[in-house]
């Protein structure tokens, strides 16, 4: 059952946590619902044995070898542990290696598809908070972080200043911010 505190919908769903208003949550389903379909054939290749591999594998490989570029960029500034908050986690590939890594994530993003979004973490063996919400509103998420990433999402944020004082003030002093995308 939802719990409701002043118009925005908390609620778990098939693992991954919701933080919703009703307004957006509407808005939400008909774009994911639109979005998926577009996606359909893409996802229809996707064979979750897979995503242990990720980003090493041979399944889209223009797609999956910037990924691993990313992650050789990342393992240059991640802290030796920490908690590290991951925007626009799509489905998990990087919270998982963050978390190998010895990091204590939690991924945000739109996408909930078990192949196509955070509903993908119940195929990795790491474990890891997953949060769908509008990443445009940042302000309910508590706590400090020792590393936020933006997984190739910076160009997608509709008020760009506002997203950027809003990391600022969830970033512990002395921690890092990292945005790659291509």
């Amino acid at each position: 059952m939802p719990l409701v505190m002043e118009d925005i919908i908390l609620r778990q769903k098939k693992g991954v946590y919701q933080i919703l208003t009703p307004k957006f949550k509407t808005k939400l389903e008909y774009f994911l619902d639109a979005f998926e379909d577009y996606r359909e054939e893409y996802i229809g290749r996707i064979d979750p044995s897979m995503f242990k591999e990720l980003p090493y594998v041979d399944f889209d490989k223009d797609v999956w070898k910037l990924r691993q570029l990313d992650i050789e960029l990342i393992k240059k500034i991640i802290p030796k542990s920490g908690k590290t908050l991951e925007i626009g986690a799509w489905n998990g590939w990087l919270s998982n290696r963050l978390v190998e890594m010895g990091c204590e994530v939690t991924a945000l993003d739109f996408f909930t598809h078990h192949l196509d979004g955070l509903g993908a973490h119940k195929y990795y063996s790491n474990d890891w908070l997953t949060v769908q919400m509008n990443l445009d509103d940042l302000g309910n998420i508590n706590g400090k972080y020792d590393l936020i990433v933006l997984n190739r999402c910076l160009p997608y944020f509709i008020d760009l200043n506002k997203t950027l004082s809003q990391l600022t003030f969830l970033l512990r002093p002395g921690g890092n911010t990292f945005d790659y995308w291509n």
